[in-house]
C-alpha cells in the first residue's frame, strides 16, 4: 500500500479538503475574532500559550496591523512558578511574534 492512500489507490479525505478546509477554518477564526473586535471599550485576551488562546491573539493582532491598531493589543497571563508546569516560553513566543 502506498503511503497517503487507502486500499484500492483512493486518496484520504484530508489530501483531498485538506487546504480547503484550512483555508475555511481561518477564514471562520479571521471573522470570529473580528467580530469580537467591535467594541466601545478596550479588548484584552488571555494567553495561556496553548494554541488556542495563541491563535487567536496572533489573528486579533494581524487584524489590529490591518487598522494600524496593534498598540491597543493587551494580553494577560498567569504563569505557574514551577517551570516545567509553565508556559511561559510559549506565551513569550507569541508575544514576540
Amino acid at each position: 500500500m502506498q503511503a497517503g492512500t487507502q486500499r484500492g489507490g483512493a486518496p484520504f479525505a484530508h489530501e483531498l479538503f485538506g487546504p480547503v478546509l484550512r483555508l475555511a477554518v481561518r477564514g471562520l477564526v479571521r471573522v470570529s475574532v473580528r467580530l469580537r473586535l467591535r467594541a466601545d471599550v478596550p479588548v484584552g485576551t488571555c494567553l495561556s500559550g496553548g494554541l488556542d488562546s495563541s491563535s487567536i491573539v496572533c489573528v486579533m493582532n494581524g487584524l489590529l496591523r490591518e487598522q494600524d491598531a496593534h498598540a491597543q493589543q493587551k494580553t494577560f497571563s498567569a504563569c505557574a512558578t514551577v517551570k516545567r508546569f509553565g508556559e511561559r516560553d510559549y506565551i513569550d513566543e507569541v508575544v514576540r511574534h
